[in-house]
C-alpha cells in the first residue's frame, strides 16, 4: 500500500503533477488503451485515470482493495485481504485478527480500531466493500490456493 505510481502522459500533456487520490496498478490497463483511443474491455477492474495524469485531482474511485498473499508460504501463511480508502484502511486475515485504522488520524497504524465501538459502522461499510469488490472478481478469498510445491531460492 502506497507504492507511488509514476507516470508521463503521451505527448507531454501535462506538466509534472502530485495526487493523493487513490489508484491501482490495475488503472494502468484503461488508462493506457484509452490514450491509444482504444475501447476500455468492460471486464476490465481499472479505471481510466487519465484526468489525474492530466493535472486533474478529482476521485476516480471510493476505494480499492488490497491483496497480500504471504512473504513466507511456510507451515501457515496467513493471506490478507483488505479495503482502502482516502482516510481508512481495513485488513481481513483468514485465521481472524483484522485490522481497522483511521489514516487520518493515526497514518502509522499503530491503534487498531476493529473493536472500537464508534467505529462499527466504518468496519461494516469497509467489510461490505470488500466483500463485493470480491464478488465482483475471480478471487477465490477466503480460500487461498496453496503453492503445490516449495519454490527453491
Amino acid at each position: 500500500v502506497n507504492v507511488p505510481l509514476l507516470i508521463r502522459p503521451p505527448g507531454g500533456l501535462a506538466p509534472g503533477h502530485r495526487t493523493k487520490q487513490l489508484v491501482s496498478h490495475v488503472d494502468l490497463v484503461p488508462t493506457i488503451v484509452g490514450w491509444c483511443g482504444g475501447d476500455i474491455p468492460a471486464a476490465s477492474q481499472g479505471t481510466d485515470i487519465r484526468a489525474l495524469c492530466e493535472g486533474g485531482d478529482e476521485p476516480v474511485r471510493d476505494g480499492l482493495a488490497l491483496e497480500f498473499h504471504s512473504s513466507n508460504w511456510g507451515e501457515r501463511p496467513n493471506p490478507l485481504r483488505g479495503w482502502r480508502t482516502c482516510d481508512r484502511k481495513y485488513v481481513a486475515g483468514t485465521e481472524g485478527g483484522d485490522e481497522l485504522y483511521d489514516l487520518a488520524a493515526d497514518p502509522l497504524e499503530t491503534r487498531n480500531l476493529i473493536d472500537d465501538p464508534e467505529s462499527a459502522s466504518v468496519r461494516r461499510r469497509m467489510a461490505v466493500a470488500l466483500a463485493d469488490w470480491i464478488a465482483s472478481t475471480p478471487d477465490s478469498w477466503p480460500q487461498v490456493p496453496m503453492p503445490e510445491r516449495e519454490v527453491e531460492r
